[in-house]
């Protein structure tokens, strides 16, 4: 929504109101930036991770906040050691948040993949510090997840996280498809998601795009590019009910935010903003990002997702 205030004169019969520069992209308040964030299953509330260089107390530190951004915007975290770009994710049942995080005092074993109650309290470590995690991703329903990790095998794993007498834990861990990046710690991986139907979603920097079924078991045959959407795009994500795509191109003439069809074809911009962690609401109605485009230092952001692209059955 836009006002442009204007007066019409007695016996005016034009009014020039100059240039109406219009934008479906909403930015929050100037001190709401985020290393990572994610939405809460009902759609209700955003956790995202702080970007305060300059505040020990608040940088990498995980807030929970309502979804305009206005309220009670709380942090639930203590030295959480949020990861920059490696994903969160929140559990479908609203109780649990998964995230990376990163511990620079050993420079051989930087990251951990942690899990924190979404009311906030104590964190519990899901691994021992490694080489790579990256973009740890609930299942639709249930507490099946999916992540890219590197210990001295690579690989996008699928695993169960289990609550035991001594914790939460990760069982029945499964290899869904050989999957690294080039170079290790050197974070590649835009996105991973599990979509509905045990579909994996994932994006990695430089290759594009890709979908891949959960059950792979490592066959690498199994794995189908995704049309149209070129190596330097990332940051993909399924719609709600896994109709359409969304993705970012983030350089050169063709930057923006695009959406498509489920197999990347009929692709569309409809936005000039680029960012990470691109995500729907769950009525479709608007996708929430990081701002990475230049001025903007990683605002959370909205955006107004097209007729075109919006469904009445949501």
């Amino acid at each position: 929504s836009k006002q442009i205030p204007f007066t019409i004169e007695a016996g005016q019969s034009e009014l020039n109101l100059g240039t109406v520069n219009l934008t479906n992209v909403y930015h929050f308040a100037e001190d709401r930036l985020a290393i990572d964030m994610t939405i809460s299953p009902g759609g209700h509330q955003i956790a995202y991770a702080k970007y305060a260089p300059g505040n020990n107390a608040e940088h990498r530190e995980i807030y929970i906040m309502d979804i305009a951004g206005v309220a009670y915007n709380s942090r639930i975290s203590s030295r959480a050691r949020v990861a920059e770009d490696r994903g969160m994710s929140w559990s479908n049942d609203g109780r649990q948040l998964l995230y990376v995080e990163k511990n620079e005092t050993n420079i051989a074993r930087l990251y951990r993949l942690n899990l924190i109650s979404s009311s906030g309290g104590l964190i519990s470590p899901l691994t021992s510090y490694s080489l790579d995690i990256a973009q740890p991703a609930f299942a639709p329903m249930g507490y099946r997840f999916v992540y890219q990790y590197f210990e001295t095998t690579g690989a996008i794993f699928g695993a169960e996280l289990v609550q035991r007498a001594s914790g939460w834990k990760i069982e029945n861990q499964v290899v869904v498809i050989p999957e690294r990046n080039d170079q290790i710690s050197q974070n590649q991986f835009s996105s991973i998601e599990f979509g509905i139907s045990d579909r994996i979603l994932y994006s990695k920097d430089g290759h594009g795009g890709y979908t891949v079924p959960y059950g792979a078991n490592g066959d690498i045959t199994l794995r189908f590019p995704i049309n149209n959407m070129g190596s330097n795009s990332n940051s993909v994500t399924f719609s709600p009910n896994n109709d359409h795509i969304a993705y970012v191109v983030s350089n050169g003439s063709s930057s923006g935010i695009y959406m498509a069809n489920i197999d990347g074809s009929s692709s569309e911009r409809v936005s000039l903003s680029i960012g990470r962690s691109l995500e729907y609401t769950p009525n479709g109605k608007y996708l929430y990002f990081i701002d990475q485009s230049l001025g903007k230092e990683r605002r959370l952001a909205h955006m107004i997702v097209p007729s075109k692209w919006s469904s009445e059955n949501y």
